[in-house]
């Protein structure tokens, strides 16, 4: 076996076929990170001329040529292919020692547990908890089973709905009934989903910065959500979309259906009042049928409510035409990445304004049924918290993502290889420093 650094077809070629593959591991996401400072190496183990591990690493500089180095949802390895695993960290230690790096981060892209739609361990199911030991007897120290979303690199909690070999019928059927009704009615009112260019992005921001600001979260920069996309885009892994409401069709379409509402109620009110009474139980009749009196009522009540429904539905529209003064209005929007087996929203916000409308259940669906129809193994909604009670603050997100219908995921978490010790601990408090400042700046 032989320690390479790797060309960049050589790695495009393994990594997108590895069990453990993410788009993480991919040049274009390393291109993109590079465009904000960090350096991007592809290294790799080669026997015979065939690559049998391999992994992309980030260099970022700290200070006076002091460096971290992480393999973001790396190594892409047979982590229990022991000789394997023994000769890659041993040469990719030397490497990183080399290139005065503190410390080599890892946060491997493998599940804990398998894990039910709540969160629960399956009796039975697969299990890779062994991989820490593995990592940990290699001198990994391991960043601990965290709960939280945000205070790492990268999720360690996921929601995923599986779509291998299933039509998007079947995925409907394990979705909440609130949330089909709500794309049900969207869809009446002429909001649709929307592939969306790079031209679009300065909107995609705003619509991030209004998230951040309700949720309290630190929110990336107009320049870092372009340079994201120019890179992936380019090599077809990202796609944006935008939930947009088209308030002419919506204003004229519920103007339609108010009219035709509104004469059959005036049918039915001239049918029932030339019915006679023809029995003590109020029932009447009218060109020889039987009209029900109380049945008539309550479809004359569900009628006028349905009414109300559509008038009060067309004040919105109408409020939102006035305020904005467009006929296309967005609501919405996410990118979404494409990747080997799986599609992953990554980035995604919604106007205060238009929460009620809950949009992102319409991109949700749309990419689903993508998802189905190309077969691929999974939709990953990303982070979540790992705290699933309905105390915790962020238990609204992990709630709307279970009424997809899917299963919660738990990774195996971060890992540090130390590489300069009194450094590396100095450079852990200053970083919990900037932390607890983050938090309390929210």
């Amino acid at each position: 076996m032989e320690f390479v650094t790797l060309t960049n077809e050589e790695f495009k070629e393994f990594s997108k076929n590895h069990e453990y593959t993410s788009f993480f591991q991919t040049i274009a996401w390393g291109k993109s990170k590079e465009n904000i400072g960090w350096k991007m190496y592809l290294v790799g183990v080669k026997e015979k001329n065939k690559i049998l591990a391999a992994t992309m690493i980030l260099e970022k500089n700290l200070i006076k040529k002091i460096k971290i180095f992480y393999s973001p949802r790396g190594f892409l390895i047979d982590y229990r292919n022991q000789e394997l695993l023994n000769f890659f960290i041993d040469n990719i230690k030397k490497y990183a020692k080399e290139k005065k790096a503190l410390f080599i981060k890892i946060d491997p892209y493998v599940e804990n547990f398998e894990r039910d739609k709540d969160g629960k361990i399956i009796e039975n199911g697969y299990s890779n908890n062994d991989i820490i030991k593995i990592l940990e007897r290699k001198g990994f120290k391991h960043q601990g089973f965290n709960l939280e979303q945000g205070t790492k690199l990268q999720g360690r909690w996921l929601f995923v709905t599986p779509t291998k070999n299933k039509t998007i019928e079947e995925i409907e059927k394990g979705m909440e009934k609130s949330v089909k009704r709500q794309i049900a009615k969207n869809e009446k009112l002429q909001i649709e989903v929307v592939k969306k260019k790079e031209s679009d992005i300065e909107e995609f921001y705003n619509i991030m910065k209004s998230t951040s600001d309700r949720r309290n979260f630190a929110s990336r920069s107009l320049n870092y959500y372009k340079n994201m996309y120019h890179e992936l885009h380019k090599e077809n892994l990202c796609e944006l979309y935008f939930v947009v409401l088209n308030t002419k069709k919506a204003k004229n379409d519920l103007e339609k259906r108010i009219e035709i509402k509104k004469q059959i109620i005036n049918q039915n009110n001239e049918i029932f009042d030339k019915a006679t009474i023809i029995s003590e139980n109020q029932r009447r009749q009218e060109n020889g049928a039987i009209i029900n009196v109380k049945k008539f009522e309550e479809r004359k009540k569900q009628d006028q409510n349905d009414l109300n429904i559509l008038v009060k539905q067309l004040e919105e529209i109408e409020n939102i035409r006035s305020t904005h003064k467009k006929d296309e209005v967005t609501l919405s929007g996410i990118l979404e990445i494409f990747y080997g087996d799986e599609v992953l929203g990554l980035y995604g916000g919604t106007y205060e304004e238009f929460t009620s409308y809950s949009p992102f259940n319409m991109i949700h669906h749309y990419i689903l049924k993508y998802a189905c129809k190309n077969n691929l193994k999974r939709y990953n909604y990303y982070a979540i918290s790992g705290n699933l009670n309905k105390d915790d603050e962020q238990y609204g997100i992990y709630y709307t993502k279970r009424s997809l219908g899917g299963k919660v995921v738990e990774l195996i978490g971060e890992f540090d290889l130390i590489l300069n010790k009194p450094l590396y601990y100095l450079y852990k408090m200053a970083f919990a420093i900037k932390i607890k400042l983050k938090k309390f700046r929210k």
